[in-house]
């Protein structure tokens, strides 16, 4: 039986929707039976007390007073309509939601309609069929009884569904919402895994939503400038941010975490030469806003990027001659396979 119609059964009764036995089995399209258990495992998960009128208008209701969690209750059902109040938000039809300014327009991006379906599928546990984009492969690719466990957005507006393509996967998969063509929700529900449960923890601790089954944590120091370390302070890259060493002039910051092209995309757009005639007490005219110290391996593929850059946008003919002699010798291999 779907995890959504006892859902809808407790957040209708909550809303004090009257109706006999007989009456709920028939607006759910489920057995008599079903609906009594409903009751009792209201009773045993959340101590909610159903109790019944009686007579010909007779109907069921929720014992308040014989409730001792009916609280807690409350705020099980009010998240369960988390979904709807974040999608209204989006739209920008709720109260809420018309005093929100997004980074884009939310209501007008097509794939944002699957928002709220695929929020719905994962407290409900129901399996998704999925047709969507491959960027990699420029094909069309389906999932089948796609198990939904988180969404999550990166750091460049970018919201992802991730799951699992089987029961027997042991490795995330991660997509796109904005690569979704279509997207059907299944009557078939699953059971969530508590040994995938852990990846969870991974994701809330990376950067972005990329995580690499094979790569572990490593230490990473990069070097601010004075103005850009405010901003770092203010918001941190990762939750494992901290500060090493700081003077007048920079700031070095050092994380554990297991990079990705994500962090390193986000230190290639912070490092940016800061300096500006109206920052006068912080301008810094000979240098970039981030330099990596740590590792070797990704200071080097920041040394590679810009060294392309400045290939890319040179006028002098004979350093861009230097440059592409040195970048044909060095490559392939140097950069890594992100």
């Amino acid at each position: 039986m779907s995890q959504g119609i006892f859902y809808e059964y407790a957040n209708r009764l909550l809303n004090e929707e009257k109706r006999n036995r007989d009456s709920w089995a028939k607006a759910l399209s489920v057995s008599t039976r079903t609906i009594t258990n409903f009751n009792a495992r209201l009773e045993s998960e959340f101590s909610i007390k159903i109790d019944k009128k009686s007579g010909p208008n007779g109907y069921y209701f929720i014992d308040k007073l014989n409730s001792s969690r009916y609280e807690d209750f409350i705020n099980f059902v009010q998240n369960l309509n988390s979904p709807t109040i974040i999608a209204e938000s989006f739209s920008g039809n709720s109260d809420i939601g018309k005093h929100l300014i997004f980074h884009q327009n939310w209501n007008k991006i097509s794939w944002m309609s699957h928002f709220n379906t695929l929020l719905n599928s994962i407290n409900n546990q129901q399996h998704i069929d999925i047709i969507y984009h491959s960027f990699r492969t420029e094909r069309d690719e389906k999932l089948m009884y796609f198990m939904p466990y988180w969404m999550k957005q990166n750091a460049y507006f970018r919201w992802y569904i991730i799951g699992f393509d089987s029961e027997k996967a042991f490795f995330p998969t991660v997509i796109g919402l904005d690569k979704i063509n279509s997207l059907v929700v299944s009557d078939t529900t699953f059971e969530r895994d508590e040994i995938l449960e852990r990846y969870r923890e991974e994701y809330e601790s990376v950067f972005g939503v990329y995580i690499y089954p094979d790569q572990a944590n490593e230490v990473v120091r990069i070097e601010c400038t004075r103005f850009q370390s405010k901003y770092l302070k203010s918001l941190p890259l990762h939750i494992s941010q901290e500060i090493e060493s700081e003077n007048d002039h920079v700031t070095v910051f050092k994380y554990k975490l297991r990079i990705n092209h994500e962090f390193a995309y986000e230190l290639l757009r912070q490092n940016v030469w800061n300096f500006n005639a109206g920052f006068l007490e912080f301008p810094h005219p000979h240098r970039t806003a981030i330099k990596v110290l740590e590792p070797d391996w990704l200071a080097e593929y920041f040394h590679q990027t810009y060294k392309r850059s400045y290939l890319t946008y040179s006028d002098d003919n004979k350093i861009a001659a230097k440059l592409k002699t040195e970048i044909d010798a060095e490559a392939p291999g140097i950069i890594p396979d992100f």
